[in-house]
């Protein structure tokens, strides 16, 4: 019963997400692109935000885990 339901229900969420990633990595590398240029000049300066410059680094180091490289 519930434990037959849980499964079918976590392996139709597991597809849907194995179906998406495709999509969610080219869009992750195109914010990426946008953002990282933008990252390179905050960097320089005196006050700028580590939240933008640590979701930066997680997007490098989830978009190479997506593609097996190392991270």
């Amino acid at each position: 019963g519930s434990v037959n339901s849980h499964n079918s229900s976590e392996g139709k969420a597991n597809a849907t997400l194995i179906a998406a990633a495709p999509d969610l990595l080219e869009a992750l590398e195109g914010m990426l692109e946008v953002y990282g240029v933008r990252e390179q000049h905050m960097s320089r300066e005196p006050f700028a935000s580590s939240t933008e410059v640590d979701c930066c680094n997680q997007a490098r180091a989830a978009i190479a885990r997506a593609k097996g490289e190392p991270v």
